[in-house]
């Protein structure tokens, strides 16, 4: 899982997109801060889909988290319960996560 990491006043915000096999796919991400120090951040990414027929074709869904913590923290992620890589790139300098549109289908 890919994504653009911001670190702005204490609190990490994680942006991307994750290709969904169907339109009807809802990507649903959260992010949990264990307490410790360094924290460790974990993102569990699940997906929802309550429709009884839909067209397979592989739809961009972006996601956006956040987690107040400091700047030593560390992250992990899991997709369906399952651990996956997560490669965060640092966002580009004066760049903000409202820079990153995430269209919430629902």
């Amino acid at each position: 899982v890919d994504g653009t990491h911001y670190y702005i006043d204490g609190v990490h915000t994680v942006v991307g997109e994750i290709p969904m096999p169907t339109p009807c796919d809802l990507l649903e991400a959260d992010a949990i801060v264990a307490e410790s120090y360094p924290e460790q951040i974990s993102i569990n990414f699940n997906v929802i889909n309550n429709a009884e027929t839909c067209t397979q074709v592989i739809t961009p869904a972006r996601y956006k988290v956040e987690a107040a913590a400091s700047p030593e923290a560390t992250f992990s992620a899991t997709f369906m319960g399952r651990s996956v890589e997560l490669n965060l790139t640092p966002a580009p300098e004066g760049e903000t996560p409202d820079d990153f549109e995430v269209f919430i289908k629902g």
